[in-house]
């Protein structure tokens, strides 16, 4: 299942009450299933409730694979790249496994770091 969480950070512009929220969410899943249609997908990703960091945190602590956008993220292509690296990673101790070590400690230390917040 795909799906969109939107997280409302510390600095966040744009401060959303819950009636606000629930518009834009809906909003926003109607812009998903138009887009999905438009682009002829047969996954139509769900936009759920805005969430706080620490919440998300939380909640993804299991998941094995999750992409975070980035503003400095060097693009669609980069992307694409991970992707298949984490499909086709295997448990020979390689490079990317390594990497991916990495990314869960400094996930663990954001979650730590939100706990403390």
């Amino acid at each position: 299942m795909a799906e969109i969480v939107p997280v409302a950070m510390k600095r966040c512009v744009v401060k959303l009450d819950a009636k606000k929220a629930a518009k834009k969410v809906s909003r926003w899943n109607t812009i998903a299933l138009s887009a999905a249609k438009q682009a002829k997908r047969g996954i139509i990703p769900e936009v759920r409730e805005v969430r706080n960091f620490k919440d998300i945190l939380e909640e993804v602590q299991d998941i094995e694979f999750m992409l975070v956008p980035y503003e400095e993220a060097k693009g669609m292509q980069a992307s694409k790249e991970l992707i298949s690296q984490a499909k086709g990673r295997n448990q020979s101790g390689s490079s990317s496994d390594q990497k991916a070590v990495l990314k869960r400690k400094r996930s663990n230390s954001l979650r730590q770091q939100a706990v403390r917040q």
